[in-house]
C-alpha cells in the first residue's frame, strides 16, 4: 500500500475516523460542530478539553470512549481469522507485515484501541520507522480517541509529515487538532494550506465543510445561529429526499438535541429507525443518540 503517493489511507478508516470525530470546541460553536460531533461516540469530558495543558491523554481518551461505545460484534469466522492471526504474530516477535495486517483488521471490524496497540508494536519494532506505519498510527490513535486529536497523537503525526511531507491525511488531522484547541487562526490557516493541494475528494470535502465551520465559528452569535440553522436544514432536507448513512442521520438528531430540537430529534431519530430497521447494530446507535 502506498499510502503517502495514492494520497489515500487505509481503506475505511479514514471514513471512520471523519465521521465519528469528536465535537470540535471552538468558543460557542458547539452546536455548529454537532454536524460532525461524536455520531453515536461519546464526546471527551469538557474539562480536559476547555485548556489546552489540560488535554487528555491519548490512555484516558482511548479509556473513556471505550467504556462509552459498546463492543462490535464479531462472526465466529471472523473471530477465528483473527485469533489466527493473533497466533501467528505472538510466534513471529519481528513479523511486520503480520501485524500491519492485524492491526488493519482490526480497525476495520471496530476493534479500535486494539488495532493501535498493534499499530504502535509496528512503529516501536522498527529503529526507523517507515513514514507510512508513522501515519497510520497517528490515524488509528484519532480512531481508538473517538476523533479527539492528543498531545501523543499529535506527536506521532508531526513525525509522520516530517517523514512523508505529502501525507496529506497526517496533515488534516494536525489542522483538526488545532481547532480542538481553540487554535483556531491557526487552524485556519492550516485548512486554507490544505484546500490549495490535489486531495482525494472526501479529504477535500472533510476539509471545505471545516473551513466553513471555522468561519462559523468567527462570526457573531445572531449569524452563527443562522448558519447553523440552514446547514441543519439542508442535511435534513438531503436525509429525507435522498437518504444517507448511519452515521449523517445520527449527526442530524444529535444536531437537533444540541439547539434543544426535541421534536425534530425525535422525528428524524424514527425517520432512521426506519431506515434502517433491518439493521439491528444501527437500531441500538439510534436509539441511544444523544
Amino acid at each position: 500500500r502506498e499510502r503517502a503517493s495514492a494520497g489515500t489511507a487505509p481503506a475505511g478508516v479514514t471514513r471512520i475516523a471523519m465521521l465519528g470525530v469528536a465535537a470540535l470546541v471552538v468558543g460557542g460553536g458547539l452546536g455548529t460542530y454537532a454536524l460532525i460531533g461524536g455520531n453515536g461516540r461519546p464526546d471527551l469530558p469538557l474539562a480536559g478539553r476547555e485548556a489546552p495543558q489540560m488535554r487528555p491523554s491519548q490512555e484516558v481518551a482511548e479509556r473513556f470512549v471505550a467504556a462509552e461505545t459498546p463492543p462490535p460484534e464479531l462472526s465466529d469466522r471472523d473471530a477465528e481469522l483473527l485469533g489466527r492471526l493473533r497466533e501467528i504474530i505472538e510466534e513471529r516477535p519481528t513479523d511486520l507485515q503480520g501485524r500491519r495486517l492485524l492491526a488493519q483488521s482490526y480497525m476495520q471490524i471496530g476493534v479500535f484501541a486494539e488495532g493501535r496497540a498493534i499499530q504502535q508494536e509496528v512503529v516501536e519494532l522498527q529503529s526507523n520507522p517507515a513514514g507510512e506505519d508513522l501515519a497510520a498510527l497517528g490515524e488509528f490513535m484519532v480512531v481508538a480517541a473517538g476523533g479527539y486529536v492528543s498531545p501523543e497523537a499529535e506527536v506521532v503525526l508531526g513525525r509522520a509529515v516530517e517523514a512523508l511531507p505529502g501525507d496529506v491525511w497526517s496533515a488534516y488531522y494536525l489542522a483538526r487538532a488545532l481547532a480542538q484547541q481553540d487554535r483556531l487562526a491557526e487552524a485556519e490557516a492550516a485548512f486554507d494550506e490544505l484546500a490549495a493541494r490535489d486531495l482525494p475528494q472526501d479529504l477535500a470535502l472533510a476539509v471545505s465543510e471545516d473551513r466553513s465551520r471555522l468561519a462559523i465559528a468567527a462570526a457573531p452569535e445572531a449569524e452563527q445561529q443562522a448558519r447553523i440553522a440552514d446547514m441543519v436544514a439542508g442535511l435534513a432536507a438531503r436525509l429525507e429526499a435522498e437518504g444517507g448513512t448511519l452515521e449523517e442521520w445520527l449527526r442530524l438528531i444529535r444536531a437537533y438535541e444540541v439547539q434543544g430540537q426535541r421534536g425534530q430529534a425525535d422525528a428524524a431519530r424514527t425517520a432512521a429507525s426506519a431506515a434502517f430497521a433491518n439493521a439491528p447494530d444501527a437500531l441500538a446507535r439510534i436509539g441511544g443518540a444523544p
